[in-house]
């Protein structure tokens, strides 16, 4: 039996609620005890943080692999994130 969000949801509150903001709510309660279930099965989770791209998402595997992606019409595909080097000033000879 295949059910669609708004009956999972219990449909439309009888305040005329978007069925979505019981998902929102519960984003903002998250305590990562669903991530940490998820890693530890082995399985990646998707983050956003001060890392990652504004146009793209992190991918973070259970072996602390960080992979930034971004989905399109043809899936998932990774980011090539080019390293930062800090110039650094060549010392002088005194």
């Amino acid at each position: 039996m295949q059910r669609n969000v708004t009956t999972l949801l219990g449909g439309m509150g009888a305040d005329n609620s978007d069925p979505l903001d019981a998902i929102w709510e519960s984003i903002e309660r998250d305590d990562g005890s669903a991530a940490a279930a998820h890693l530890a099965m082995g399985k990646p989770v998707y983050i956003v943080d001060e890392s990652t791209p504004s146009d793209a998402i992190t991918k973070l595997w259970p072996d602390g692999t960080r992979e930034v992606v971004r989905f399109t019409l043809d899936g998932e595909q990774s980011v090539p994130i080019k390293s930062v080097h800090r110039n650094t000033k060549p010392a002088h000879d005194s």
